[in-house]
């Protein structure tokens, strides 16, 4: 996943899961930066060639949004980007939960 978290910069996504899912993503708002288009983004790496069924939840309220299906490239990324929150609903923390479809 890039950008990611690490021991110098905490305030990026982070990651968890199983091979074949689930997975769960951490998506701080304050870590999702503008690349060099202006545009935000988040690419997910490791899926493999299989679809995905995906919903983002509010950490904060519980909320979840409309489910969604993410089909990899070949080399099993996705890139999420989108509106003015870039690839999230809102400027807030979300939580992205991926199964296998």
């Amino acid at each position: 996943m890039r950008p990611h978290a690490s021991s110098t910069d905490r305030i990026q996504p982070y990651a968890a899961g199983l091979p074949d899912g689930p997975r769960i993503v951490y998506l701080p708002v304050p870590g999702l930066v503008r690349n060099s288009l202006g545009f935000q983004a988040v690419r997910l790496g490791q899926l493999g060639p299989h679809r995905w069924r995906a919903h983002f939840v509010n950490p904060r309220t519980s909320r979840q949004e409309q489910p969604f299906t993410l089909d990899p490239q070949p080399s099993g990324t996705v890139t999420l980007s989108g509106g003015p929150a870039g690839p999230l609903p809102s400027k807030e923390d979300w939580i992205l939960i991926l199964t296998r479809d």
